[in-house]
């Protein structure tokens, strides 16, 4: 899970230099880096993918995608998902709730959206504002999960099959209409994703948090579990500190120091 490829040091930004670095490594690895809908097709065709195989995703639809990152995936024959705020298209991430810390950025236009279709990437939905959904009620989630998709789906002129949750936060209500409209959905839960993971509430492991090389070592190691665990109670207890009123509230993005 990426999301902007610049260097400004925000909670949701990798330096394009290290982006590079992190994902030749997966070459040398011997990784298979696929799209969400191609790994979730695998898996629906009968288990777990081959190998050592890992999906890529970028959230928000920043336009230094493009330009600091599909030429060395391009040149590593990688795939990878772009979750694109349908609203916002050509425009900046200046919705409602956007933290301080995340500087404004321009979003990949339409035209920049169908070429990367037209090579293979997946386009992805993020909603059409990029709100909490858990606070939409259902004609506010029809257009935020609904409209949205179709949207993009007149912009691309093909189907629309993967969808992130702004800020990894909706409500059962929600859940159940992305279900019906999306072959799969990723949240944020920090944690590696396995064949059994309910299609429609996929963890993600936040590179945010893997950025040192001496910790992105560990990844697939016992440390490296033990160090996802740890970062995962921290979310949490700041959650739950936040509810009991024993810390100020912060807005979604703040608080999950990088996540969607």
């Amino acid at each position: 899970m990426y999301h902007s490829l610049d260097d400004s040091g925000s909670p949701i930004s990798m330096e394009p230099g290290l982006f590079r670095s992190q994902i030749r490594s997966l070459h040398e690895g011997g990784y298979r880096v696929l799209s969400v809908s191609a790994l979730v097709a695998e898996w629906s065709a009968g288990g777990p993918s081959e190998g050592r195989t890992v999906a890529l995703t970028f959230d928000d639809g920043f336009a230094n995608v493009v330009e600091e990152g599909v030429q060395v995936l391009g040149e590593l024959g990688f795939s990878a998902t772009i979750f694109v705020v349908a609203g916002h298209l050509g425009g900046c991430n200046d919705w409602s709730g956007q933290s301080v810390e995340i500087p404004r950025l321009p979003l990949l236009s339409a035209a920049r959206l169908r070429e990367l279709a037209g090579s293979g990437f997946e386009v992805g939905c993020h909603s059409l504002t990029h709100p909490v959904l858990r606070s939409c009620d259902g004609s506010a989630a029809q257009r935020e999960i609904v409209e949205s998709k179709e949207r993009l789906e007149e912009v691309l002129g093909q189907p629309v099959r993967t969808f992130a949750y702004p800020y990894g936060v909706a409500g059962a209500a929600q859940r159940e209409m992305v279900a019906r409209h999306y072959d799969a959905a990723c949240g944020t839960e920090l944690r590696w994703a396995r064949v059994t993971d309910d299609r429609w509430n996929l963890p993600r492991l936040e590179m945010y948090y893997w950025q040192r090389p001496e910790i992105r070592a560990l990844m697939e190691r016992r440390w490296g579990r033990m160090y996802l665990r740890g970062r995962g109670w921290g979310r949490r207890a700041r959650v739950a500190l936040e509810g009991w009123g024993l810390l100020g509230r912060t807005t979604p993005t703040t608080r999950e120091a990088g996540t969607s």
